[in-house]
């Protein structure tokens, strides 16, 4: 009898996980880290923290010690800034799912480094495999994120527990029949993106303890004739989460991202500070954008269906903005939070520059995504001159990786930027690296306040 798909699945992420897949793991780690410290110095926050508070509880120390609470709280703040790492073609982002997910239970467990990072390791590889399934449908409508997360955390969890291969395929079927997140919330000013991860990271745990304490689940979940691909993936392909390819592990092709904006937004980002390399070279110097005739943003069609908003009015707009994202690489060179902030939407110049952009979906980017995230920027001024250039990938993707330090780099920028002290973060950073270093020993990672 064929085994099913979630027993197929279960078989990959049950294989050894070398050293340098561990390795790698701390990386990922030290990344969602920075980015939840960021995001834990953003105005909502404190919110996210008050929405997982019960009203009216008589015994205030007792909830201020619920684990739940806390998960619920780290599991919101990793994409809160738009840097998180991203898998391309399972389009979802497992860091900011995975990571809290484990350290959680890894507290409550008194998990050692070692199990720690293989648990990372194989809900990176559960959740990436179920996100390169769904299919192009099923993302239009639905945040491959939370959808497929659930399956990360409880691949974490059930890693961390021990569990036998039979509890693992009943955790993978509790999970899936709750996996859930609308589209919806990206088109309107709102924090349900938030909830997503935090209901996404949850939902998998207790998946994983339903299964523990002996509670079935449907084996045929994902290719069942009401399971979820029959429900939510009407060109799903169910052989890509079990498929055999070249690439061993998944957590070694997720990209890492430098700029604070939604990915699909990167490539352009880059193209652009090449192209103001060239302007500069030309003219020496960059007051000449009273005199800018048109800048044309050539992309796949998914970057202008998350990213089409010339006229941005919040930071969050900002950061799915092409037009926003290319005028400020364009004005400076860079891409920071800063970059992102209301002084910066608000900037005669970038306003300038913003105006003259005009987004073009490009057949040549668009054939190749999402195993490739590619753009090309021209700039035109009034007295002729044209300075333009393509990238087939963006930065921190595997063809043009950030190297080790860089990622550190970023780590020590957003921690700082979220009021940390240098003898705070270089105790996290080692911490990190702790779990590799010293495989036996205990978690010594702080909870995120």
């Amino acid at each position: 009898m064929l085994k099913s798909v979630s027993q197929q699945l279960v078989d990959r992420c049950l294989r050894p996980v070398a050293p340098e897949l561990r390795e790698r793991a701390v990386l990922h780690t030290i990344d969602w880290l920075a980015c939840a410290a960021i995001g834990s110095s953003a105005p909502s926050a404190p919110v996210l923290w008050c929405a997982t508070e019960l009203p009216n509880c008589s015994d205030k120390s007792s909830l201020s010690d619920d684990p739940w609470r806390q998960l619920l709280y780290e599991a919101s703040l990793g994409n809160l800034f738009e840097m998180d790492d991203v898998h391309r073609t399972a389009l979802v982002h497992p860091g900011s799912v995975v990571v809290p997910s484990t350290l959680f239970m890894a507290r409550r467990l008194g998990a050692n480094g070692s199990d720690i990072l293989t648990a990372i390791v194989r809900g990176y590889e559960a959740m990436i495999r179920f996100g390169m399934g769904v299919g192009e449908a099923h993302y239009d409508l639905r945040h491959n994120t939370a959808t497929c997360g659930v399956l990360g955390a409880a691949a974490a969890a059930c890693s961390l527990l021990q569990l036998n291969e039979s509890d693992w395929v009943n955790a993978f079927g509790h999970a899936v029949t709750q996996a859930a997140g609308l589209w919806q919330v990206r088109l309107e000013s709102c924090m349900s993106k938030q909830w997503h991860l935090a209901r996404t990271a949850q939902t998998g745990i207790q998946a994983a303890l339903y299964a523990r304490a002996g509670l079935s689940a449907p084996e045929q979940i994902f290719e069942g004739r009401k399971g979820y691909f029959a429900a939510n993936c009407p060109d799903g392909d169910l052989s890509k989460i079990v498929e055999n390819s070249s690439i061993d592990w998944q957590i070694n092709v997720t990209s890492f991202k430098p700029w604070p904006a939604c990915r699909h937004a990167h490539a352009a980002i880059d193209a652009a500070i090449l192209v103001r390399k060239q302007i500069l070279e030309k003219y020496g110097d960059l007051e000449k954008w009273d005199t800018l005739k048109s800048v044309v943003v050539r992309s796949y069609v998914d970057a202008l269906a998350f990213c089409d908003n010339s006229q941005p009015s919040s930071s969050l707009r900002a950061r799915f903005s092409l037009q926003h994202a290319v005028a400020i690489a364009l004005l400076t060179g860079n891409a920071t939070l800063e970059d992102f902030e209301i002084p910066s939407i608000n900037n005669p110049v970038v306003k300038i520059i913003r105006r003259k952009i005009q987004l073009v979906e490009d057949s040549r980017y668009s054939v190749l995504y999402p195993a490739h995230f590619g753009a090309g920027v021209q700039v035109e001024f009034l007295d002729g001159s044209i300075f333009k250039e393509a990238v087939q990938d963006a930065w921190g993707d595997p063809e043009w990786p950030l190297l080790d330090q860089d990622i550190y780099d970023k780590a020590r920028n957003l921690m700082r930027e979220a009021g940390w002290d240098n003898t705070y973060i270089d105790g996290e950073l080692s911490a990190c690296g702790k779990l590799f270093i010293e495989p036996e020993s205990v978690c010594q990672l702080n909870s995120i306040q």
